[in-house]
């Protein structure tokens, strides 16, 4: 439980490679799926990330509203997350990704019913993306994926977090009342 994730924090216990271990499955082919991620950890990230320096505005080229996480603060569990979830999630489906490097583009994304409701069809600039639902009062927004061409659509909730290769074509749908805000990290392959 949550005493072995302080253990992996504080460096005393390594992840396992399988990711068992945090009731992770791959629900559909192409997505790997965890409930609740990290044993309730997106309450505490939720908090750092409303207190961590970042830059206001679009965090990418089609996110217009949340905000790109940066600094000391940020760079350490961003990297905590890369060890722990990110990198052996990774080398248990997509083994051909041995190793990420351990700065990922960090980012939330904002959606709002009133504001942007929803993002069109797209690929990440990553080879592996993290996308946690850190919090928010909503219905709708689901995430939609197209692994080999099928249309798969997976629940948005609160501290459910979905990890899938930057090459998965995937969208979300759009919000039908209130706000989610979700951490997405773009993980690259060391080259």
């Amino acid at each position: 439980g949550s005493t072995q994730v302080e253990a992996m924090r504080k460096g005393t216990k390594k992840a396992p490679m399988e990711p068992e271990w945090i009731g992770l499955g791959m629900q559909h082919p192409g997505v790997a799926v965890c409930n609740p991620f990290l044993f309730e950890e997106h309450r505490k990230i939720l908090r750092a990330v409303r207190k961590l320096k970042a830059q206001d505005g679009g965090p990418n080229s089609m996110n217009k509203y949340g905000k790109i996480l940066y600094g000391a603060e940020c760079r350490s569990w961003v990297q905590w997350l890369v060890d722990v979830l990110v990198q052996p999630v990774t080398r248990y489906y997509w083994p051909e990704l041995r190793n990420l490097q351990r700065n990922a583009y960090a980012m939330t994304v904002e959606y709002e019913w009133n504001k942007q409701r929803s993002l069109a069809t797209h690929y990440d600039s990553s080879d592996i993306t993290l996308n946690v639902c850190l919090g928010g009062e909503f219905t709708g927004g689901n995430l939609v994926c197209y692994p080999r061409g099928k249309r798969v659509v997976l629940k948005q909730q609160v501290g459910r977090a979905f990890i899938h290769r930057g090459k998965l074509l995937h969208r979300a749908m759009p919000l039908k009342s209130g706000t989610r805000t979700n951490l997405v990290l773009w993980c690259k392959q060391v080259r």
